[in-house]
């Protein structure tokens, strides 16, 4: 079976006692937090941090930590010097994870041909710093990437992590479920069982409205659920999960227009248990990591302890 993880993806740690007691419950073992952000500066030209996490809480008992480093497209781009960027990203790795000890460490970048060589020549520098040297490296693994098995396109790490969600096109008016598109995922079975890396998995159980305006795309309302629009008095029901604005206003602090559409996008238990049974008949990984999307109590009420549980042992 695979073991149970959650993201926290917050820039402050301060889980309530809810939150603890329905981390315990899901029968999750491993926490995989984001650190901090490296993104790029206009103004100095070079990279550097953002978002640096605040820890208000203790971080679990009995629990296997994970930070996580988020790298943007931007900031790889045109990076400066990378052993510069390698020894300051480690060394704030250090700052803001001196209170815990871990073994792995996630990356995550989205790479593309722009940024895959300075990506992959940034981690082999990264697991030369004296702190990270006997760390285990994971790389996050977008669909679009399995296809990529030559040698020289993967990255340089111990394992990858495969995120299943955020498949679709986002910003296109026509679009049904970009968090997950079983039309599309199909396409990428036949290349799971090929990919060299070991791989553990990433579900969603997180939800959003995408705001349209005359067909082009908006903003994301992150968190809007359907109950939320089904209690407001600004939406009429249009078919297919879409909603039309009748009047300006707001809805969960986002700000909406008149005649603006807004199509509903979540993931449901039944469909992340098909995902599971597709990942275990297509891949032999031993006791991979199944980590969920992310840990706050907005989603507890889609999700209980005990989907989470037979979502990951579904077979």
């Amino acid at each position: 079976q695979p073991e149970i993880g959650w993201y926290w993806w917050k820039t402050v740690f301060a889980p309530d006692s809810a939150e603890y007691a329905y981390f315990k419950a899901s029968g999750a073992k491993y926490l995989a937090v984001r650190l901090f952000d490296v993104d790029t500066s206009a103004q100095y030209h070079m990279p550097i941090p953002k978002g640096i996490l605040k820890q208000k809480k203790t971080w679990p008992k009995e629990v296997n930590w994970v930070p996580v480093v988020y790298i943007t497209r931007a900031a790889l781009v045109n990076p400066g010097n990378l052993d510069t960027l390698a020894k300051r990203v480690a060394n704030l790795v250090d700052v803001v994870a001196a209170q815990q000890p871990f073994t792995e460490i996630q990356w995550d970048h989205d790479w593309t041909a722009t940024t895959r060589q300075n990506y992959f020549s940034l981690l082999h520098l990264l697991k030369q710093q004296s702190n990270l040297r006997d760390k285990q490296f994971v790389a996050t693994v977008r669909l679009h990437q399995l296809q990529q098995v030559q040698p020289s396109m993967l990255p340089p790490v111990d394992k990858g992590l495969l995120m299943v969600y955020n498949m679709g096109h986002l910003t296109r008016a026509g679009s049904s479920n970009s968090i997950f598109d079983e039309a599309v995922w199909k396409t990428y079975l036949p290349h799971l069982s090929k990919y060299p890396l070991p791989l553990d998995w990433a579900l969603p159980v997180f939800a959003w409205a995408v705001q349209f305006r005359q067909d082009r795309f908006v903003a994301i309302l992150n968190g809007v659920r359907e109950a939320d629009l089904n209690a407001s008095r600004l939406v009429d029901a249009l078919p297919d999960g879409r909603f039309r604005c009748r009047s300006a206003g707001e809805i969960n602090g986002f700000s909406v227009q008149a005649g603006d559409v807004l199509r509903l996008e979540a993931s449901d238990t039944k469909t992340l248990k098909k995902i599971v049974l597709n990942l275990r008949a297509n891949r032999k990984d031993i006791h991979p990591k199944l980590y969920y999307f992310d840990w706050q109590k907005n989603h507890f009420p889609y999700f209980s302890p005990n989907d989470i549980q037979q979502i990951s042992q579904a077979q």
